[in-house]
């Protein structure tokens, strides 16, 4: 019989001497009685055990918390409802005088756990993993780049990246259903619930829960929105942010009109004046004025980005999904908001509108459009334009103040053979070491609140970028089926679908509103329920 093996056998005899020695009479029995469950085994970085033959079989298994918040295991009784802390609390020497005595014991039962494996990156097992990656060029780049330096940190995990040509959500399907899925995946928030659906994603709260560098309250609160689906996690965030009004200071000096404050939200209102204002035809005036032509319109005052819809819903005091699962999109408040959008295009004529196309295209990078609704992830390609100046305001703000933000996810795949691996990768990628280097690109903001001074580049625009992490405030950052568990009741594609077959026309002048929003209720609703889309 191996020494581990005795150890095995003799624990309980060795600690019943102990005890009696302290004179816990009461305890040293019941060691002798009760399989143990003090001794858990340890787990290397990769999460694998170490050697198994120096514990006992009959080690009854802790069960794990799901709280997110709190990662440590639960502790186990040891009879008469006392815990090993208390057992040990008040007795002379405990702390050191037992774990040594402990400790000797291992060590003369030929089980030195100093000669199991290290705890150390370079001393993991080797293990290949694929990486599907996706996005732009900037994108792929910075995934590559990013396998570089995490190989460097774990060199026995070599990170292979599929960036291969074409549909990447295609390319995962296809090598799922034919049992060569990729181990980890850059996934996007609009496909992570159709993932989730089909199995395509592993559930990652088990391995949050047993991870130790995990932190609840070191993440900004919002930042799982897009990765949580039926009140579980299915990635990690890591690519996003928040959304906030981007100004052109060119057009703004030109029309003597006086910039936003960064620090105050402009109201409904006030967008309205002021964008009619940067708003100019062909002739020259400006919407609002007589004469105005809607349909030769060279400069728009304001680009709402009515693929956001949700936001002027939340803006005006409505709701998208409630926590039951009911969409409201036709209540009074959430008409109204919708009714605004549509305003904005079609009544006030200040934002670019299929009723009236322009006689060729207007862009806010071409310097056409004075304010624009768009995401941070946007500042490494804005950051390029040296045509005018501009800078970056709070999202205007109705009868109640709401952002919108998001971030896409780092997720790994239930059928990949080498998960330890390609957790640590996808969860290097979200630490403070891989998120730095994704900080400089200007690609993303970073989900962690330690990083936010990285976020800043005081040498490059815009000068207001605390404005992106104001709009992630806790109180008044929005997403469809954050109340109900789901974000947007798990059907990401398939609820833009029904949305906007409904309201293109009201976009065209040529619905109203409410008659958009009593058809596609129902229809949304009915897809949560089933998951058919009608």
């Amino acid at each position: 019989m191996s020494g581990c093996r005795a150890l095995g056998r003799a624990r309980g005899h060795i600690f019943t001497e102990i005890w009696k020695l302290m004179g816990f009479e009461t305890f040293a029995l019941a060691l002798t009685d009760t399989p143990s469950t003090w001794y858990r085994l340890p787990r290397t970085p990769d999460r694998s055990r170490i050697d198994r033959s120096c514990y006992t079989q009959n080690a009854v298994k802790t069960p794990r918390r799901t709280n997110m918040a709190d990662t440590e295991p639960r502790r186990p009784h040891t009879g008469q409802g006392m815990t090993r802390r208390r057992m040990f609390a008040g007795v002379p020497g405990s702390a050191g005088g037992i774990a040594g005595l402990a400790g000797l014991v291992l060590l003369a039962a030929g089980c030195d756990v100093r000669s199991q494996p290290s705890t150390t990156p370079g001393d993991r097992p080797a293990a290949t993993i694929r990486h599907l990656a996706r996005a732009s060029e900037a994108y792929l780049k910075l995934q590559r780049e990013l396998r570089d330096l995490f190989q460097t940190r774990y060199p026995k995990i070599t990170v292979e990246i599929d960036d291969s040509p074409g549909d990447w959500y295609q390319k995962f399907v296809t090598q799922s259903a034919s049992g060569t899925p990729p181990d980890a995946v850059f996934e996007c928030d609009c496909r992570l619930g159709a993932s989730m659906r089909n199995g395509l994603v592993e559930q990652l709260d088990p391995w949050l829960a047993k991870e130790k560098r995990f932190k609840a309250d070191a993440w900004h609160d919002g930042v799982w929105y897009a990765s949580t689906y039926r009140g579980k996690r299915w990635g990690l965030p890591w690519d996003g942010g928040s959304m906030a009004l981007y100004y052109n200071r060119d057009l703004f000096k030109a029309a003597n009109v006086k910039e936003p404050d960064p620090k105050k939200s402009l109201s409904w209102d006030e967008l309205v004046n002021v964008a009619q204002r940067l708003t100019i035809d062909a002739n020259g005036r400006r919407a609002g004025e007589s004469g105005f032509d809607p349909g030769r319109v060279v400069q728009y005052g304001f680009d709402p980005t009515r693929g956001q819809w949700q936001l002027y819903v939340y803006g005006a005091g409505g709701e998208v999904v409630e926590k039951d699962g009911k969409v409201p999109i036709d209540t009074p408040a959430a008409q109204s908001g919708l009714r605004f959008l549509e305003e904005l295009l079609n009544k006030h004529t200040v934002a670019p509108s299929p009723k009236f196309p322009p006689p060729s295209p207007v862009r806010w990078q071409d310097g056409r459009i004075a304010m624009f609704y768009a995401g941070v992830w946007n500042l490494a390609s804005y950051r390029q334009l040296s045509t005018f100046n501009w800078e970056v305001a709070p999202t205007p703000a109705g009868k109640a103040r709401a952002t919108l933000g998001w971030w896409s996810m780092m997720a790994m795949t239930p059928g990949s053979k080498q998960k330890d691996a390609a957790w640590e990768w996808i969860f290097w990628n979200v630490s403070e070491e891989g998120l730095k280097h994704a900080v400089t690109t200007g690609v993303s903001m970073p989900p962690l609140k330690s990083l936010r001074q990285a976020f800043a580049q005081p040498d490059k625009p815009p000068k207001n970028q605390d404005v992106f992490y104001e709009e992630i405030d806790a109180k008044a950052l929005r997403a469809p089926g954050d109340r109900y568990g789901s974000y947007f009741g798990d059907y990401v594609t398939e609820f833009r679908n029904i949305f906007n077959r409904e309201f293109n026309p009201v976009w065209n002048g040529q619905r109203p509103v409410t008659e958009a929003a009593k058809a596609a209720r129902p229809k949304l609703e009915h897809l949560l329920k089933t998951g058919e889309e009608t």
